[in-house]
């Protein structure tokens, strides 16, 4: 495990405010014991979202692919009809092999895949829009890989993401003090002071969590959220989604490819999918008996998660046709449901506060850059060194060669590689870093 090792700049780098410890009078605190060795704050002054349901029904996904052979395209069906509907209040968990179409499906409901998808999606039995900005406001999707700034401390970096989630319509005392509700929640408020880069595992992934609660959404979306964590940390992760799902109401969608035993017993729901079919969706008490049902019985002191992935990669000769079969008759009697719209969506719903504007975006990562550059200049004194380096290499090549006649075309070429110099190597810094630094 790694310490929370302290580093020398102050909380101030990036806040703009100091605590107003007058705004904590309203908030309602319960202390929740985890027997996972920390505590969490439920604090009560986060806007009340609505609940949210989400069902999809029939959905199918499409993608092109060129065959060189044929010289033509050819389509590939990813996901083949599958139907479910997750609710809230419950953690749901999209199990299945490798290569199944669970970060698919995933992608798919959250909004982030749009070309090729077939089928309905319903918001609280509300069909949903493509690319909605509704949707976008009141869900987030967490991905698998921590894309963090590494040289920014935990407090600087959930200041940021207030500062740029929550615009400026709100107070800095405001956003401030969420800032550290949610740390203390979460467990982080130790690691104020802490660089991202110096957190565990476990930290990072609470701290993704963090960052995307700024905005209080009603859903969560995370991709294999325990991958590259050991079993402390990934029951402390499932444990504190559970909370956000039965504690506020929240409906958090994750897939998982392999958990164990106890990780399973977390989950409320469980939706199965081999070769793009539905096997299994429903309760986790309710996946033995089901599989019993159809012939197919759970040895004895066996990870039910196993037994269920052995049984989509067909270690027990049955085919993904018959499982999906059986699911589909199991469902007869819920094809016909009443999508009832709930009332907190359109009665309740305080919209939230907007991001910050162009001008204000453009300023705090131009601040947050140069605080990077601050704590560490390796870079800034290498790439001087650099062009010290080639200036004398340079003036050495050319000097004297602007005083003669017959010298135009060296002065020429020694404009055109000086401009090239300047010009490709601040671009090349800049086309080298963007593809990790534009998600975050």
């Amino acid at each position: 495990m790694t310490t929370s090792a302290q580093c020398s700049p102050t909380k101030s780098s990036l806040s703009c405010c100091q605590i107003d410890h007058n705004s904590h009078g309203d908030v309602h605190e319960v202390a929740i014991a985890a027997n996972d060795g920390y505590f969490i704050q439920d604090k009560c002054s986060f806007p009340k979202r609505p609940e949210v349901d989400v069902t999809f029904c029939d959905i199918h996904f499409t993608v092109k692919e060129w065959s060189f052979r044929n010289l033509k395209s050819k389509t590939k069906d990813i996901l083949h009809g599958v139907s479910g509907e997750f609710r809230a209040g419950e953690l749901i968990a999209i199990m299945g092999p490798s290569g199944a179409g669970k970060s698919t499906l995933l992608n798919v409901l959250a909004g982030y895949t749009v070309k090729g998808v077939q089928g309905k999606i319903l918001i609280n039995g509300k069909v949903r829009v493509p690319y909605s900005e509704r949707w976008k406001r009141t869900s987030c999707y967490i991905q698998q890989e921590s894309l963090m700034r590494i040289r920014i401390t935990v407090g600087e970096a959930m200041t940021l993401a207030a500062h740029l989630k929550l615009g400026y319509s709100i107070s800095s005392a405001y956003k401030h003090t969420q800032v550290l509700e949610l740390l203390e929640m979460l467990g982080l408020s130790h690691c104020y002071d802490t660089l991202c880069g110096k957190l565990s595992g476990g930290q990072k992934k609470r701290l993704d969590i963090a960052l995307e609660l700024l905005s209080n959404p009603s859903v969560l979306f995370l991709d294999e959220p325990t991958t590259g964590l050991d079993s402390s940390s990934c029951s402390q992760c499932i444990a504190l989604l559970k909370r956000l799902a039965n504690i506020e109401r929240r409906t958090v969608i994750c897939t998982i490819h392999q958990p164990s035993a106890l990780l399973l017993e977390m989950f409320d729901a469980i939706y199965a999918v081999a070769d793009g079919y539905c096997i299994y969706k429903g309760p986790v008490k309710s996946l033995l008996p089901h599989m019993s049902s159809i012939g197919i019985n759970c040895p004895p002191y066996h990870n039910p998660a196993d037994f269920l992935l052995e049984i989509a990669i067909g270690d027990y000769n049955i085919t993904v046709d018959k499982l999906a079969a059986a699911m589909d008759t199991m469902c007869k009697n819920d094809k016909t449901v009443i999508y009832t719209m709930k009332p907190q969506l359109d009665e309740n719903m305080k919209e939230p506060p907007r991001s910050a504007g162009f001008i204000a975006q453009c300023y705090l990562l131009y601040k947050r850059q140069l605080l990077c550059l601050k704590r560490d200049y390796t870079l800034l004194v290498v790439r001087l060194l650099c062009h010290l380096l080639i200036g004398i290499i340079f003036g050495y090549l050319y000097m004297g060669s602007g005083y003669r006649a017959n010298g135009v075309l060296a002065n020429y070429v020694y404009l055109y590689g000086s401009l090239l110099l300047i010009v490709y190597t601040g671009k090349m810094a800049v086309t080298l870093a963007f593809h990790w630094k534009c998600g975050y």
